[in-house]
């Protein structure tokens, strides 16, 4: 079998089941893991400003989170199987680890939706009565060095350079390009409307100081830049796999691994820096 027209099949399998573990297993036990310690370290009764929800409700959802992934792993395993056992070619194993993977993803989707509805939560319940005044303003190479946007901005145009070369010279009239493009625009012009709202927006957690928060901000600015450089990365080779006419087990290939690489880099992005001054 040439490498090249398609994976082999055994890659493709151990592919399937690291990604099973990993988002099933390994990033469902380090989440609940992390907010056990919460949970135990800082309990409700003594940092009542750190909950939107009594503890039961946290101790159900941990429950709950861990049930969703065990479910999604188990469905993940029986196709795995079931799709060896029938012998399917390797483009339907490839088919399916994404979908799986994108079923995986529900659980992270819910703990997030809740991490940001507790969030709402205690900004409705604990509003700012007191305007301070800031002297120094926002600059986004205060929370972020200069080098990683122009790495993120250098991506995109590698992108819409690639993009258009083939559009023009390398696959005429190819429709998927063009959408490519969108999406590429799309992605960077919601990511700089984060930025902007990080940088320059309303600060609802008021129980934080101005160093803390810095700290918070360059944090997530780190993650939505590396996400963005990672996502036009995946596009360029989407592009390259099409140009050169490789097997689409390929992209599936590296739309996973990119899914993972997310969901790893961002795996600790909900927890408090300094949880002790939510008393």
């Amino acid at each position: 079998m040439n490498f090249l027209n398609a994976p082999p099949l055994l890659l493709i399998n151990l592919a399937f089941l690291f990604q099973l573990f990993f988002i099933s297993i390994f990033i469902s036990r380090a989440w609940r893991k992390r907010r056990k310690v919460l949970l135990t370290n800082y309990p409700q009764a003594v940092f009542t400003n750190l909950y939107a929800q009594d503890e039961q409700t946290e101790h159900q959802r941990l429950i709950v989170r861990k049930w969703l992934d065990y479910l999604a792993f188990a469905i993940g395993l029986t196709i795995l199987i079931v799709l060896n056992f029938v012998g399917k070619a390797q483009e339907v194993l490839a088919d399916w680890m994404l979908m799986i993977g994108l079923t995986q993803l529900v659980p992270l989707f819910i703990s997030a939706y809740w991490c940001n509805q507790n969030s709402q939560i205690l900004s409705t319940r604990y509003p700012e009565k007191v305007r301070k005044a800031q002297l120094h303003v926002n600059r986004l190479t205060d929370y972020i060095s200069i080098h990683r946007v122009v790495v993120g901005i250098v991506m995109y145009a590698v992108t819409v350079t690639l993009a258009a070369y083939m559009h023009f010279f390398a696959m005429q009239g190819e429709h998927k390009i063009l959408y490519l493009i969108a999406l590429s625009s799309a992605v960077i012009l919601y990511i700089s409307s984060l930025i902007w709202k990080l940088v320059y927006g309303h600060k609802k957690d008021h129980f934080i100081d101005q160093q803390e928060r810095a700290l918070k901000i360059s944090d997530k600015l780190q993650h939505l830049i590396s996400s963005h450089t990672a996502y036009s990365c995946f596009v360029v080779i989407v592009l390259l796999v099409d140009m050169f006419q490789l097997n689409q087990s390929y992209m599936n290939l590296f739309a996973c691994l990119f899914t993972q690489a997310i969901v790893f880099q961002t795996r600790n992005q909900y927890y408090p820096i300094n949880p002790s001054v939510y008393k």
